[in-house]
């Protein structure tokens, strides 16, 4: 059956012969009720009666018959909804079971015979779903809070940096780089050049800027809307070998979901 519940043709464009089985039952039930209630005049034609035999038929007489005529058809017409009834009904009960049964078969086998890239390219980013941000930085953010905040949480392992002030998302560095940068003092930098921890956030990626060797550590993300779909992200971040999608509401970050959150739906729609 179709989506809107009609039957369905078969590939040369035809119905199922248990379809006009259920059909012609029901156009020769139709007939065969207005032929029995319909009126017809032959029921007591007064005229082919002799005149002795017309002249003896009385009012009630007439009636009489006529009330066994209406119950003579009530009874055919009875025996006759019955009868078809039952074979109406079985034929439309195994002509739609038939149907439905395989709807719902070819429904199972499409979502057995599904690959990975396509149960992803299915599911959309809400249904991973995402983990919320609590937590950004901006250029100003002095290096010394974001320490104390990483050493107060060390699970987080990147740090989004907003701008100012419509809090839109400019990059994403990990937190390996922060470190490096704190240990710079002891690798070779001026006695003059200020402790590490006194910079901001802006001096950490003009750091990381004229690192060559630390560029792995930024834009290590890709930014995708909430209505994405998870194989569209997965694509974007394999594109640009990054693990870290940050999920954005008007340029805002939002969320976020990494490539083992990806394999744990995976794993949960074998």
């Amino acid at each position: 059956m179709g989506q809107d519940g009609s039957p369905t043709a078969d590939k040369q464009g035809r119905y199922p012969w248990e379809f006009w089985l259920v059909v012609t039952m029901l156009v020769a039930l139709v007939v065969l009720i207005l032929v029995i209630v319909w009126p017809t005049p032959k029921d007591l034609d007064l005229s082919k009666l002799s005149p002795e035999a017309s002249s003896k038929i009385t009012f009630t007489d007439l009636s009489n018959y006529q009330e066994k005529a209406l119950a003579h058809r009530k009874d055919i017409l009875s025996l006759i909804v019955t009868a078809f009834g039952a074979w109406v009904g079985a034929g439309a009960a195994y002509f739609f079971g038939r149907e439905n049964l395989r709807v719902a078969a070819n429904g199972l086998l499409a979502m057995r015979d599904l690959s990975g890239r396509e149960r992803l390219s299915r599911t959309s980013i809400k249904q991973i779903p995402p983990t919320p941000i609590d937590w950004t930085v901006d250029r100003d953010t002095p290096l010394s809070d974001v320490r104390k905040k990483l050493e107060q949480e060390p699970a987080r392992w990147f740090i989004p940096v907003v701008k100012k002030p419509d809090g839109t998302l400019e990059t994403v560095f990990n937190v390996e780089a922060l470190w490096r940068y704190l240990l710079r003092s002891s690798t070779g930098s001026p006695p003059s050049a200020p402790p590490a921890a006194a910079g901001t956030v802006s001096d950490l990626l003009q750091y990381i800027q004229s690192k060559p060797e630390l560029s792995r550590f930024n834009q290590i993300h890709v930014t995708v809307p909430m209505d994405t779909t998870v194989g569209a992200a997965t694509d974007l971040m394999d594109s640009r070998k990054v693990f870290l999608a940050i999920v954005t509401a008007d340029g805002k970050p939002t969320h976020y979901f990494t490539t083992s959150e990806v394999r744990k739906l995976l794993l949960q729609a074998v």
